[in-house]
């Protein structure tokens, strides 16, 4: 298992909210990889392996919902947290998100105070779980 480190990969094809995002989790010490569409961010999977993700729901051609499912699927990013910002704020976006496979929503437009908890919540609930998982298989030995 990865070291937990701070590697964020926004997926959202809107460059103004990527800019703003990279900017304030920069500033906060996150290695952030910006990604505007599905392809993208396959490649930045393949190559810099982030410890979480953040995902608007309105990409074209894949929407967020199906990439958080297709993520999911795939075993070299099922681990990782997706957590979806959008605008959108109805019951039953936020529902189709998390059987989807999202472990939080965030509805636009956020507090970044917010964003910061959150992403620091999870980043911390996965470095928990990697360490049990590490804890299990070591036992198992």
């Amino acid at each position: 298992m990865n070291k937990i480190e701070k590697n964020i990969l926004i997926i959202d094809n809107k460059p103004d909210n990527l800019r703003l995002l990279f900017s304030l989790l920069h500033r906060h010490g996150y290695q952030v990889y910006e990604a505007i569409d599905w392809q993208t961010a396959v490649n930045i999977c393949q190559t810099k392996l982030p410890d979480l993700i953040l995902l608007d729901i309105m990409i074209p051609d894949v929407d967020g919902y199906e990439i958080c499912r297709r993520l999911k699927q795939w075993r070299l990013t099922a681990d990782i947290p997706v957590i979806f910002m959008s605008a959108l704020n109805r019951v039953f976006d936020k529902v189709k998100a998390f059987n989807n496979g999202c472990v939080d929503y965030i509805t636009k437009p956020f507090a970044f105070e917010e964003v910061l908890a959150r992403i620091q919540n999870h980043l911390e609930l996965r470095k928990a779980k990697i360490e049990i998982l590490q804890l299990n298989h070591e036992l198992r030995r």
